[in-house]
């Protein structure tokens, strides 16, 4: 006769002893965490993610796309208590300052990053050791909550292993998300939820250690994630209030209620510096978001059905895609896999039969996961309850297709946990288990969608980078400043593509123009950038610049060889292009030492003050961002902000799409004898503007930097 795997025990029930062994045997009936079985999970977790981020060697990145550049300059630029400070290699001829971008709930993950940095010396280094160290994290985390839902070891690592690897965890690698990659908080967040709606205030009363456990995760996860942080307070409200009303015991809720505030408690602390620096910042107001942008990253429940083209059964699969909405790509992370999806309608099957009158444990532990499978789809769909949210005012929080990542953790645990229960009524011995769920396992992992690392593309992108930013600190000298085409301010939805990379590459040499953050003293570059041509690179050089550099693969970079024939016509002949001819770059020396000859040195550092003349851009009435410019469907105003003491009129220019027709050209000149300034939007909502500059009207006719003649470069600024 085979050895079942035991029940699990019911509260106030004395586990048996486990028996000899490996620790993996069926009567291993406990939920405390041995630590041979943690290092074996850890162990396993972290040669799962060799096989997939293949870093080797060390210091060439395996990520090196989407917004990897902009979280390792932030790593960079961050101090020893995870705090970001400025980085002077951007913003050029400023700096931009990352306090006031809030990163106080990411200060785990900073203090870490940073710490690897500056034991390895680099930061390619540092963030290839933390992908591994942050999947070893999230598969050992994921295991130890598994356990003390219930899971047998066995089952708990079956389920943690492939859901630290799986499409969350994909989706952030293809988007660069360094600070949403790792997804302990997530199997955090959900124990927090288990944990404080199956525990009593009196049980915490009369034995306070049971509440340690809980307070390190709260800390943990309040300072490891915005979005998962917020995500988990949703949690823990919707389970509670579940629970509170099923009991009809408002007192139930207490318990969930100290837990949500104890998160918001510890997240609130640790981004007061971010929320201090940003008050009465002029780019502060660069990080709001609209409600657009809410129903634009929810979530389309038919998208959960969508197998990516590289999915093992996308074969079988292929008429899901048809059903798909636009927002599916490789970043969206909105498909889970067949398994966890099977496992949510699974768990909400057994909570709706059973949720009245449990069983067991388990019983209770599906019951909560079916809230939690419930909770997330109310709140993250098309027209849920973040959408609505989003309507009156709560935006920050946007992406919330991101939450499926708890339907995946409940999914995955709800299958592990009803197979459990079916393990128990067969007669198999442990031999036999152990190989039915090392392969199911392994067809979970499968499941997945995994999706290594392109690490020879990422390597070859960064060595280029290298190069390049070798070949013109050599050309220009360390102390030269390069001006970046197209341009692009933070963090407006186009994505600024590479151009933060030179910068990650640069270590005490070169400046990058990249970076600056939209509504502060850097709106000259997108002011001057819409000119034409010509007298765009007068204004660059007389602003201080040696070099020009553009990223010819940009996708706002529609017309590239228009941008060549544009740059030639005035500059001359390229001064050299990376190895993979991602950018190329023309020396502006020339053209300075000429303006200095016929002008004099005085009248051109007169140019270059005026082009720099710091005037911050930002509107009022937004409802949408697209690539064609910013949607006031009420009516709204482009916001001038005075950031010297000059007060000299500027010349503000829009373009201007009024109830969807065509765009015109509006002129305006605009006095700043106030601090801030507000100009409407001509036109009956709704309606489109883009292309807004401000320029001192000095500096139009100043004759350093020519006439405004000509045409400007193609579709190289947002």
């Amino acid at each position: 006769m085979g050895h079942a795997i035991a029940p699990a025990p019911r509260p106030g029930d004395t586990a048996s002893p486990p028996a000899a062994g490996d620790g993996w045997s069926s009567t291993d009936d406990d939920r405390r965490v041995r630590p041979r079985h943690l290092l074996l999970v850890a162990g396993i977790g972290f040669l799962l993610a060799v096989v997939l981020l293949r870093p080797w060697p060390l210091d060439a990145p395996v990520l090196y796309q989407g917004d990897v550049f902009q979280h390792l300059a932030i790593v960079e630029a961050t101090d020893a208590t995870g705090t970001p400070r400025t980085s002077d290699d951007l913003a050029a001829p400023a700096e931009v300052d990352w306090s006031v971008f809030p990163t106080g709930t990411e200060r785990l993950q900073l203090v870490v990053l940073r710490t690897l940095d500056a034991a390895t010396g680099d930061v390619a280094t540092a963030l290839n050791l933390y992908l591994l160290l942050g999947v070893t994290a999230t598969a050992a985390v994921a295991f130890a909550v598994l356990r003390w839902m219930g899971l047998r070891p066995l089952l708990a690592g079956a389920v943690a292993l492939p859901f630290s690897v799986g499409p969350a965890f994909s989706a952030a690698l293809v988007g660069g998300h360094v600070f949403l990659f790792a997804l302990f908080p997530v199997a955090l967040g959900t124990y927090l939820a288990l944990w404080s709606t199956m525990t009593s205030g009196a049980d915490v009363r009369r034995r306070p250690a049971v509440a340690v456990w809980p307070a390190v995760a709260v800390v943990v996860t309040a300072l490891s994630s915005a979005y998962y942080t917020s995500f988990t307070v949703v949690v823990i409200g919707a389970v509670g209030l579940a629970v509170a009303v099923r009991a009809r015991r408002p007192g139930r809720l207490v318990l969930p209620a100290v837990t949500a505030a104890g998160l918001a408690l510890v997240a609130g602390l640790s981004l007061l510096p971010d929320l201090l620096s940003r008050s009465g910042d002029p780019a502060a107001s660069a990080l709001r978001r609209t409600a657009a942008d809410v129903w634009r990253y929810s979530l389309h429940p038919q998208d959960l059905l969508v197998v990516d083209e590289g999915h093992p059964l996308a074969p079988v699969m292929g008429w899901a895609r048809s059903l798909a909405s636009d927002n599916v790509t490789a970043a969206s992370g909105t498909v889970l896999g067949l398994v966890a999806l099977a496992g949510c309608v699974g768990v909400v099957v057994v909570a709706l039969r059973h949720g009245r009158s449990p069983r067991d444990r388990a019983d209770r532990v599906i019951a909560r996961l079916a809230t939690v499978v419930v909770t997330v789809l109310a709140v993250a769909v098309v027209g849920g309850v973040g959408t609505w949210l989003a309507e009156v005012g709560v935006t920050q929080i946007r992406a919330w297709s991101r939450m499926t990542v708890f339907l995946s953790f409940a999914g995955l645990a709800g299958v592990a946990l009803v197979a459990q229960r079916a393990l128990e009524r067969a007669d198999w011995d442990r031999r036999r288990t152990t190989a039915v769920v090392v392969a199911c396992a392994a067809l979970v992992l499968l499941d997945q969608g995994l999706v290594p690392a392109d690490g020879a593309a990422a390597e070859a992108r960064a060595r280029s980078d290298e190069h390049m930013v070798a070949a013109m600190a050599g050309q220009f000298g360390p102390d030269a400043q390069v001006f970046e085409v197209p341009v692009v301010s933070f963090p407006d939805d186009p994505g600024s593509g590479r151009l933060l990379a030179p910068a990650v590459q640069t270590v005490n040499t070169l400046r990058f123009s990249g970076g600056f953050f939209r509504g502060g003293a850097q709106d000259w570059q997108l002011s001057w950038c819409r000119r034409p041509t010509g007298q765009f690179v007068r204004a660059v050089a007389a602003a201080g610049f040696d070099a020009l550099l553009v990223q010819v693969d940009h996708h706002l970079v529609r017309d590239r060889d228009e941008v060549a024939l544009q740059l030639a016509a005035t500059l001359g002949p390229l001064a050299g292009t990376s190895d993979d001819g991602a950018f190329a770059w023309y020396d502006l020396r020339p053209l300075r030492a000429e303006l200095v000859e016929d002008f004099g040195q005085p009248a051109v550092d007169r140019a270059g003050a005026l082009v720099r003349r710091p005037i911050g851009v930002d509107y009022s009435g937004v409802t949408e961002l697209r690539l064609k410019g910013r949607v006031m469907d009420g009516g709204g105003d482009v916001v001038l902000r005075r950031l010297d003491d000059d007060t000299a009129p500027v010349e503000l220019t829009m373009q201007v799409a009024a109830g969807g027709g065509a765009s015109e050209r509006v002129v305006d000149t605009v006095d700043l004898d106030r601090a801030t300034t507000s100009v409407a939007v001509p036109g009956g909502a709704p309606v489109t503007v883009s292309g807004v500059s401000a320029i001192d009207e000095r500096a139009l006719t100043d004759p350093v930097l020519g006439s405004g003649d000509g045409a400007a470069l193609p579709a190289v600024c947002m």
